[in-house]
């Protein structure tokens, strides 16, 4: 299924530096964003499944808050954890059903509050939008390697 131009900006929104994201481009999130309710879309966005170090990376928290952050969502019956089969040494975090509609309701109000955000904006303004992230974010990534 071919992603709106809305879907796109969000995800290289969420692609930049979070210094980026913070100062330009977090309104479109209520305050707070609880933590727990971005892993469980982090985890969506692996097909329900991730390893902690993952979340601990795409969330920039520290291990510790990510243990204790997967531990509630566990005991809420929203995730589970399982041993990798491809390397018995990591755990990997898993969706629950219940895990998984969560995250489709936030993922859902999640677009609608960013499509909302660029309403102001034509077509052709996304479009230019759009070129300028993936260059800033392409940027950044090469920094990193």
């Amino acid at each position: 299924m071919k992603k709106t131009i809305d879907e796109q900006l969000f995800e290289l929104v969420m692609k930049a530096p979070r210094s980026v994201r913070r100062k330009t481009f977090e309104f479109p999130f209520p305050r707070p964003f609880f933590v727990r309710e971005r892993l469980l879309v982090i985890a969506d966005s692996y097909d329900g499944a991730v390893r902690q170090k993952t979340l601990v990376e795409e969330l920039d928290v520290s291990p510790a808050a990510v243990s204790e952050l997967v531990s509630k969502l566990e005991r809420d019956e929203y995730v589970k954890r399982e041993v990798d089969p491809d390397d018995k040494r990591a755990t990997l975090i898993k969706l629950t059903d219940l895990g998984k509609a969560r995250a489709a309701e936030l993922a859902d109000e999640r677009n609608e509050r960013f499509s909302k955000a660029f309403t102001a904006l034509t077509d052709k303004e996304k479009d230019q939008l759009l070129k300028l992230l993936e260059k800033l974010t392409a940027e950044e990534e090469d920094k990193e390697e």
